[in-house]
C-alpha cells in the first residue's frame, strides 16, 4: 500500500498533529524568540545542549526538545524532526526558518534540509541551485 503497511501509533500521537508549514515556522519563531513563555529561563533550559553517549555529528547537542544540528555549511540549526522526513528548524545565523517535509519513506537522506539551508543561506533560489 502507499503507507508500506506501518502503523504510525509506534509514534505515540505519530500524525495526531497537523499543521501547515506558514503555521510550524510562526510557532517556531515564537518559541526562538521566548514569546512562548513567563519565564525567559525556560527557553535558556531548553537551549543549554548536551552531548551523550550515542549522539553523534552531525548532531551537536541535545536541549529540552530541542536538537542541535551541525549543517552543510558548518552553521548551527537548531528544532526537532517528526516522522519520516518532517523537519522544523532555524538557523540563527541568516534568521532562516525551515519547516517541511519529503513524502517518501524509502532512500531519503536524513540529513536532506541541510541541502535547502545551505541554499536559502547563498542567497540563491532554489530553481537556481536545481538548473
Amino acid at each position: 500500500g502507499v503507507t508500506g503497511r506501518i502503523n504510525l501509533s509506534f509514534d505515540r500521537g505519530g500524525g495526531g498533529v497537523v499543521s501547515t508549514v506558514s503555521d510550524l515556522n510562526k510557532f517556531l519563531r515564537a518559541l526562538m524568540r521566548g514569546d512562548l513563555f513567563q519565564e525567559t529561563k525556560t527557553l535558556k533550559e531548553m537551549l543549554d545542549w548536551q552531548l551523550y553517549p550515542g549522539i553523534d555529528s552531525p548532531r551537536a547537542g541535545v536541549g529540552l526538545g530541542i536538537f542541535a544540528e551541525g549543517t552543510q555549511s558548518g552553521e548551527l540549526a537548531m528544532g526537532h524532526s517528526g516522522v519520516y522526513g518532517a523537519k522544523m528548524y532555524y538557523q540563527p545565523n541568516g534568521e532562516i526558518f525551515f519547516s517541511g517535509t519529503v513524502n517518501q519513506l524509502v532512500g531519503v537522506p536524513y540529513y536532506w534540509w541541510t541541502e535547502l539551508l545551505a541554499v536559502i543561506a547563498s542567497g540563491k533560489s532554489i530553481r537556481e541551485t536545481i538548473n
